[in-house]
């Protein structure tokens, strides 16, 4: 099986050559700025159909920048001697040298990606070529944006692929990172990106966790390959993750008890064909297998059984030939023998409990509101919830940071109105609320403990004490429980 570029050849370069390709990355101000306006034309259409319009965009402009975007990130053809100009003769040399370019009409090809990302640069196959090795895509974007790094010295990234997550950790304070990955053509390219961005960690070829056995950590993240093989297919290993797709993960959270030190946490990403959350969550707890984790299981929508035939199917051939629709076919009919209309798309978030340890699951439109602050806050709540009355009263409960309160009015002759609490960028689940809830809501933003709000709220309603109270605790603990409720951290333990 041959691939376009030896990774380990880009790992075993000189300091000087890969200190001259980072100076002409930083010169050229190649980042995230070019990148940006780019994704914003045709948003996720097939790169068969929006990678000429990229291409066609940056080839209007004349910076280096704009030059070495849609060279390295979007593969185009661009001209030689400005490719060399932009990168200075080391540079350009020490990329040639390793087999980094291909001549195409002329011009000159990049055989691989290199992706301005979060501030560091990651180096990785274009996902077109044979069983490639994965750099960011949208789904890491989702993963780093709920990772918290706060108290965290160390952490394992399992299933690294080229190292994005492990470089963003380490980039973020993280001081000893390890990076697990069962291809050693990943670990090279996650060694090659530790160098390239100055950022030193560990890197280690095995099966899952395997590398580091009898090793705990601060926190172990993983997008595990989450994709359902069909047996007519070859597998891929940064795609498929088993027959039903999230055997894998299941697998990995399996060892989490065994990776994570007492107050440990950790990230899964993964997409499951369960289709009741009901299910999802047992298929959760039982891999966990312990007592001791407090688990938040976030559950969205993910693609139709046809959009990922289609995706994946143009992974495998980019001229939409006989080979996307032979591909097309066998996706479908996996699909369709496991039952699958459309999967579930869930994030696991575990931390070790500090007594009996709490569970919740929710099931929102999407994942790209949620912070790993968040996370925690909402287990914490679900902590609170079991409380007795008076602890309760005494705690300082408000609605959660990204809650809002909106008003709808009909404009019909009826003219009827409703009142909801809906959360920015889709974190949390939107709820409708009666006239007293909402006011309740109001009381508890602006008064503190609880039991100061509940006298308010008293006072408004006028009803008496013991009645408010018994109505304030119920909607509370329900509040706690879905996150539209957090305790303050000042408040005593429960």
């Amino acid at each position: 099986m041959a691939f376009p570029v030896d990774p380990r050849a880009l790992a075993e370069l000189p300091e000087t050559e890969i200190v001259a390709v980072r100076a002409a990355f930083a010169r050229a101000g190649f980042d995230e700025r070019q990148m940006s306006a780019c994704e914003a034309i045709a948003p996720r259409q097939l790169d068969a159909v929006r990678l000429p319009a990229v291409l066609h965009e940056l080839s209007t402009r004349s910076d280096d920048a704009s030059l070495l975007t849609a060279a390295f990130v979007y593969g185009g053809a661009v001209d030689g001697d400005a490719l060399a100009r932009a990168l200075g003769t080391e540079g350009f040399g020490a990329m040639d040298r390793v087999g980094v370019f291909a001549p195409q009409d002329g011009r000159i090809r990049v055989r691989l990606r290199i992706t301005p990302y979060r501030g560091v640069w990651i180096a990785s196959d274009d996902l077109h070529e044979i069983d490639p090795v994965m750099g960011p895509g949208r789904t890491t974007d989702e993963l780093a944006h709920c990772l918290d790094f706060r108290g965290v010295s160390s952490l394992l990234d399992v299933g690294c692929g080229a190292g994005s997550l492990a470089l963003i950790a380490r980039a973020s304070g993280v001081a000893e990172v390890v990076g697990t990955d069962i291809d050693p053509r990943a670990i090279a390219y996650a060694h090659f990106n530790g160098r390239l961005n100055r950022l030193e960690c560990t890197w280690l070829v095995g099966d899952l966790a395997a590398p580091v056995q009898g090793r705990r950590f601060d926190a172990v993240v993983s997008q595990p390959a989450y994709v359902a093989q069909p047996m007519a297919l070859e597998g891929v290993t940064f795609l498929h993750g088993g027959v039903r797709g999230d055997e894998l993960a299941l697998r990995l959270l399996g060892q989490l008890d065994g990776l994570l030190e007492p107050r440990g946490k950790g990230w899964v990403l993964f997409d499951s064909p369960e289709v009741r959350v009901r299910e999802l969550t047992t298929a959760v707890q039982q891999s966990l297998g312990t007592g001791r984790l407090d688990t938040c299981l976030i559950v969205t929508p993910g693609h139709s059984a046809a959009d990922q035939a289609i995706g994946y199917a143009s992974l495998r051939d980019r001229s939409l030939g006989t080979v996307y629709a032979t591909t097309y076919g066998a996706y479908r009919r996996h699909f369709a023998g496991l039952g699958v209309d459309r999967v579930r798309h869930a994030l696991v978030y575990v931390r070790g409990s500090a007594g009996r340890s709490v569970g919740l699951a929710l099931e929102p439109s999407g994942l790209a509101g949620f912070t790993g602050k968040q996370l925690d806050e909402m287990l914490d709540g679900v902590a609170w919830a079991g409380a007795p009355v008076p602890e309760l009263l005494a705690a300082n409960v408000r609605p959660s940071a990204v809650a809002r309160l909106v008003h709808e009015q009909s404009l019909s002759a009826a003219g009827d109105s409703r009142l909801w609490v809906r959360f920015e960028r889709g974190a949390g689940v939107d709820q409708e609320l009666s006239d007293t809830a909402a006011l309740l809501v109001t009381c508890l933003r602006d008064h503190q403990p609880l039991e100061a709000a509940v006298a308010a709220y008293a006072l408004e309603m006028e009803v008496a004490a013991k009645d408010a109270t018994t109505q304030a605790v119920t909607f509370v603990r329900q509040g706690l429980r879905s996150g539209l409720l957090v305790v303050d951290p000042s408040s005593p333990a429960p």
